[in-house]
This record gives C-alpha cells, sequence and structure tokens, in this order.
C-alpha cells in the first residue's frame, strides 16, 4: 500500500507545479481581463440593486426591494409546472442568486490567484460596498485588478509590504456612498 501511495504521490508531483493546483487547477485559457471585467460588471449590478430577471421570464423581476423572490416570480414558476427547491444558507435569494453567478465567474481560476483573491481583497472588503471619496463603488474585482497590476514584478519581500498597505486601504473605503452636492 505505501509503494502505491509513493508511486501516485509521485505521479502527481510529475504532472503538476504543485498540490495546490490539484485543487483548482487553472484553464488554459483562463482571462483575468475578462474574469475581472465580468466581476466588476456583476458587482455593480449586484451593490446597485439592478432589477435581474430570468431568462424564462424576461418580464418579470426576480427580487424585491428586501432581496426575497418577487411574489409575480415565484407564481410565474407555478404556472410553468415547476416545483422548485430553495435552499436557505442565512441569505436572501437575490444574495444566493449573485453568489451563484460570482462562482460561475470564478471557475478556472488557480488556486493561489482564488487565494490572493479572498486574503488581498475578499475579507478586508467584506459583505457592503465600498465607495471612494468621489462617491464611485469600487468592485473588489476591480481592486484585484490593482492589486495584480501592482504585484505582478514585486519580489515576496516587497509584495508583503505592499500587500499590508493594500489590505489597509481596502479596509478604509468607505462602506457609505458619499452625497455629491
Amino acid at each position: 500500500m505505501a509503494d502505491y501511495d509513493n508511486k501516485a504521490f509521485n505521479a502527481m508531483q510529475n504532472s503538476t507545479k504543485s498540490k495546490a493546483d490539484n485543487i483548482m487547477p487553472q484553464k488554459k485559457d483562463f482571462d483575468f481581463k475578462t474574469f475581472i471585467q465580468k466581476g466588476d460588471s456583476l458587482y455593480q449590478e449586484y451593490a446597485k440593486n439592478t432589477p435581474q430577471f430570468h431568462k424564462r421570464f424576461p418580464d418579470i423581476p426576480m427580487f424585491d426591494e428586501a432581496g426575497g423572490e418577487t411574489p409575480e416570480f415565484k407564481q410565474a414558476w407555478k404556472d410553468a409546472g415547476v416545483d422548485r427547491i430553495i435552499q436557505s444558507t442565512g441569505q436572501t435569494a437575490r444574495q444566493a442568486h449573485f453568489d451563484e453567478l460570482f462562482s460561475k465567474n470564478e471557475e478556472g481560476i488557480d488556486f493561489r490567484d482564488k487565494s490572493s483573491f479572498d486574503v488581498d481583497v475578499g475579507i478586508p472588503y467584506g459583505k457592503n460596498p465600498r465607495y471612494s471619496s468621489k462617491g464611485d463603488l469600487i468592485s473588489p474585482y476591480m481592486l484585484f485588478g490593482m492589486h495584480r497590476e501592482e504585484t505582478k514584478d514585486m519580489d515576496t519581500f516587497d509584495k508583503m509590504d505592499f500587500d499590508k498597505k493594500f489590505r489597509g486601504y481596502v479596509k478604509n473605503l468607505s462602506t457609505d456612498r458619499p452625497s455629491n452636492d
């Protein structure tokens, strides 16, 4: 058995750069520019409460002001003869919908890049939208693009120093949209 484990480990080691690559391998055609643009666009819709419509019911808004499904949307599914099972995870239906869209956008991202996105941007960003001093919405995807561009040629120690300052910058962005008087 130990011999089999060693052969399996060696085969894995020879086929990838690291063990982490086996957890979430990056697609060869993964495009960060598209990932950031699409993520930013989705986040803009999410944060600005842009009405969402299902392709099957393009004239019926999916969510109400509180983030729950609208009665019209629920009725449309009933009228279509589809019994849906909605699982609650402590989120509104709207939040769950966008979480699914964000997850689809992340498909194929390298484990290390996903980790960097979560640690350097996602955790300090938190759940509430962040705004510049001018009142412009700054999405976590936009910040990740900035972070990725700034750190691409840094050595480990310079990157660690930058990361600390960058997390502070992200945390200090306002969660209150400034009024433009």
